[in-house]
C-alpha cells in the first residue's frame, strides 16, 4: 500500500515536490525506486528513500529535505502504535496525518494535542474504500491518470492460487499477484522471473518489469496459443 500510495502522488495532476519515503527493506525500497524513479524524474519530484533500519536518527536527513519546517502529509502505512507517534513529530503548519495501516480497534497512541492546538494538523484514516471511491479509482485508470499496472509483481496460473494467497499473507512480493485462471502449469512467480515464462511478452514491458498491455496481450496469445 506504501508503494501504491507514493505512485498515487507521483501521478496527481500537481504532485509533491519531495517525497520521503521509509522501510525497514532495502530490497522493497530499491524496488519501488527501479519502478518509480523514472515517473518522479518526469514529474519534477524529488524522490528520498530512506532505510530506517540503517538510520539511528532520522531528524537530521529530515531536518534536510523539510528545512527543519516538517512535512505537509505524513503517512503511516504499519499498523503500530509507535510509529504513528514517531510520524506526529514530523508534521508542519497546517498539515495532514494519514493513519492508513489497519490499526486494530482498541490500539492507543499518544499524540501530544499540540499537534492540533499549533499546528492545526488534521488526523484521518481509512477503515476502507465505499463503492464511490472503487468507481473514481477505476475513471482515472480509464482515463490514463492512474496506472495500477505497476503494483504488479507476481504472477500465476490456477494452480499457483494458494501459494498467491500464502505469499500475500506472508508478505512474499513486494507488491501485487495476478492469478490467471485461464492459465494452467505456471507457477507463481515474481516478475523478476517473467521472461522464463514467455520471453516474448517480456520484451512487452517497461523498464523495471512494469507490466503493459502489450505484455498481457502477447502473453495469453502466447500461452492459451490463440
Amino acid at each position: 500500500m506504501g508503494q501504491m500510495h507514493v505512485q498515487r502522488a507521483l501521478e496527481l495532476a500537481n504532485p509533491p515536490k519531495k517525497l520521503f519515503c521509509t522501510d525497514l527493506s532495502q530490497e522493497r525500497l530499491d524496488y519501488m525506486k527501479n519502478r518509480l524513479q523514472p515517473l518522479a524524474d518526469k514529474n519534477g519530484v524529488d524522490m528520498i528513500c530512506i532505510n530506517v533500519g540503517e538510520v539511528k536518527d532520522l531528524n537530521p536527513p529530515i531536518a534536510e529535505v523539510t528545512g527543519g519546517a516538517g512535512f505537509d502529509d505524513v503517512y503511516c502505512h504499519a499498523p503500530v502504535a509507535p510509529l504513528v507517534e514517531q510520524g506526529a513529530g514530523y508534521l508542519a503548519q497546517e498539515s495532514i496525518l494519514n493513519v492508513f495501516a489497519g490499526v486494530g480497534i482498541g490500539t492507543k497512541a499518544k499524540l501530544s494535542p499540540e499537534i492540533f492546538r499549533k499546528l492545526h494538523t488534521r488526523l484521518i484514516g481509512s477503515s476502507g474504500s465505499s463503492m464511490e471511491d472503487i468507481v473514481n479509482t477505476l475513471n482515472k485508470m480509464e482515463a490514463g491518470q492512474l496506472a495500477t499496472r505497476m503494483s504488479l509483481a507476481a504472477f500465476g496460473g490456477i494452480e499457483a492460487t494458494w501459494a498467491g494467497i500464502k505469499g500475500v499473507k506472508e508478505n512474499r512480493f513486494p507488491g501485487k499477484t495476478v492469478i490467471w485462471p485461464q492459465l494452467h502449469n505456471i507457477e507463481r512467480s515474481g516478475m523478476d522471473h517473467f521472461a522464463e515464462v514467455c520471453p516474448e511478452a517480456a520484451r512487452e514491458l517497461e523498464p523495471g518489469n512494469v507490466w503493459t498491455n502489450a505484455a498481457e496481450k502477447t502473453f495469453l496469445d502466447k500461452m492459451l496459443k490463440i
